[in-house]
């Protein structure tokens, strides 16, 4: 499931592709894999006003640029080296 970080429900398109990727028969990995990275893009466009289905060449460019250049924070106990 995806859900949208601004109200804490299910983002609808988010839980739709998540679910597509159940009913394709793809990994537990590919499923976890996939569904993050969607989560990731939805909530950098949502907190940028981007919308997520027609983002602007330049605003995908936005989003590649803050993958490389924002750290995600870490999971886990472990300390960052």
């Amino acid at each position: 499931m995806v859900v949208d970080t601004a109200t804490y429900t299910l983002h609808p398109e988010g839980t739709t592709f998540a679910a597509s990727l159940r009913r394709r028969g793809l990994s537990s990995n590919t499923e976890r894999n996939y569904t993050g990275r969607t989560a990731l893009y939805l909530s950098y466009a949502a907190a940028r006003g981007i919308p997520w289905q027609s983002p602007t060449m330049n605003q995908l460019g936005g989003f590649l640029h803050w993958l490389v250049d924002v750290p995600l924070p870490t999971r886990g106990r472990r300390e960052p080296v």
